[in-house]
């Protein structure tokens, strides 16, 4: 499995820039396992180390899909940009058509449900999550175990800069540049950070960005931003040290409206 080029920390943030042409690039390997796959025509690869996984599509040759191949009744096993299978307890081949396909695979290696399944949503039918700075697209759900979804930042806009009690993340950004603020002076504790405790790097496409619990972290898009994040199950667990629309800390019920 090919690794990542360069990597570097920036205030406990861990960022790193991905090399071209790689078939598969391992993005996370611990409370969850997360991946990259790219296939050529006709390739296939095997998802037979997770219990509880999904498979996004990212992007499909023109006509072409990816298919999943494993036998289940009544699924079209077809998936095409934007698709999603959530998969469980099931090992899967994944095989593309006429075309290339890039795919992200996330989960965990336990097996969380108790009967196996495949299920599909299409491109259209994701649940969205609307943002001051733009939106969010979960793939699966409040699942137990594991979180992917799309993140899409508008450029000129920013997230919270906040810090997570339990949260585990690698947001991989895909498409625009963006800046990672992170804290500076670690001898400052995270809810009294101020501007001048902050500093900032740029980030482009492709890399990604890890985060473990208790580091200080805000996103601003210098362009439009596309990541793609998968974390642990802790979707309430956000604390905004400060926020441009003045939200609170966890969940925001309005931005769950439609």
């Amino acid at each position: 499995m090919s690794e990542a080029q360069s990597e570097s920390f920036f205030g406990g943030n861990r960022v790193v820039s991905l090399n071209g042409g790689q078939p598969t690039v391992r993005l996370a390997n611990g409370r969850y396992i997360y991946r990259m796959v790219s296939l050529g025509p006709a390739e296939s690869h095997i998802v037979d180390d997770m219990g509880s996984f999904s498979v996004l599509c990212l992007s499909v040759g023109r006509g072409a899909g990816v298919t999943i191949g494993d036998q289940v009744d009544d699924v079209d096993n077809v998936l095409r940009a934007g698709d999603v299978a959530r998969v469980e307890r099931r090992t899967v081949v994944l095989t593309a058509g006429a075309g290339p396909g890039v795919l992200l695979v996330a989960g965990v290696s336990e097996q969380v449900r108790d009967q196996p399944s495949i299920e599909m949503t299409r491109a259209a039918d994701h649940y969205r999550v609307s943002k001051p700075w733009g939106h969010e697209l979960w793939f699966n759900g409040e699942h137990p175990a594991y979180v992917l979804k799309e993140v899409f930042i508008r450029g000129g806009n920013r997230t919270s800069l906040q810090y997570h009690h339990f949260k585990e993340e690698t947001n991989l950004l895909v498409a625009g540049t963006a800046v990672l603020v992170y804290k500076a002076d670690p001898a400052v504790a995270n809810d009294d950070a101020r501007e001048g405790d902050l500093a900032s790097t740029t980030i482009q496409s492709p890399s990604f960005v890890h985060i473990v619990p208790g580091v200080l972290h805000r996103l601003i898009a210098e362009s439009d931003v596309l990541l793609y994040e998968a974390s642990t199950p802790h979707l309430d667990d956000v604390v905004r040290v400060q926020d441009d629309s003045g939200r609170q800390h966890g969940r925001i019920a309005t931005e769950h409206r439609g």
